[in-house]
């Protein structure tokens, strides 16, 4: 049931079930799971809201029933604050102890504590496409473009190594 063959016990916290965003983000995981042939079991993702309060409730319920939890993949950065704050209220200390990973890169993600590891979405180059497409379509050109952007990781300071490697 381990997430890949460095032993990490990985768990998804999701956002909600029918988020859009969030069904695409665990797409994205599946298909790099699959691509290394790792499997994630469906009990390693649970959704909840996308809120800190939200993140912060997973967590501890997920840290106080399987303490075995190395690292969390978030919907965003406001679920990964609420990991953080349920980690350091269990005691773990991140990164040592566990991993967390946001989404979305807000500001005060470089401003938790530890610094938030996170993925930055090229939200101007987001926000340009879609005025480019919302204005071809309202000239009636554009159908049935597709558009991929790619994410950056932002390396910060709530993720290691798991312990022993």
């Amino acid at each position: 049931q381990r997430l890949d063959v460095t032993g990490r016990r990985i768990v998804v916290l999701a956002g909600p079930g029918d988020s859009h965003a969030g069904r695409e983000r665990l797409l994205g995981v599946d298909r790099e799971t699959r691509e290394r042939g790792l499997e994630l079991p469906e009990d390693r993702v649970v959704h909840g809201a996308p809120s800190v309060e939200g993140g912060a409730r997973l967590a501890h319920a997920l840290l106080r029933r399987d303490p075995e939890i190395d690292a969390f993949m978030c919907f965003n950065d406001l679920v990964a604050a609420g990991a953080l704050q349920a980690a350091a209220e269990l005691g773990y200390r991140v990164p040592a102890d566990l991993s967390v990973v946001g989404y979305d890169d807000i500001l005060f993600a470089k401003m938790f504590t530890p610094a938030l590891t996170t993925v930055r979405a090229p939200t101007y180059d987001l926000g340009r496409h879609a005025a480019t497409m919302l204005f071809d379509r309202m000239q009636g050109r554009g159908r049935g473009v597709d558009i991929v952007l790619q994410p950056e990781l932002v390396v910060r300071a709530s993720t290691a190594a798991p312990a022993g490697t």
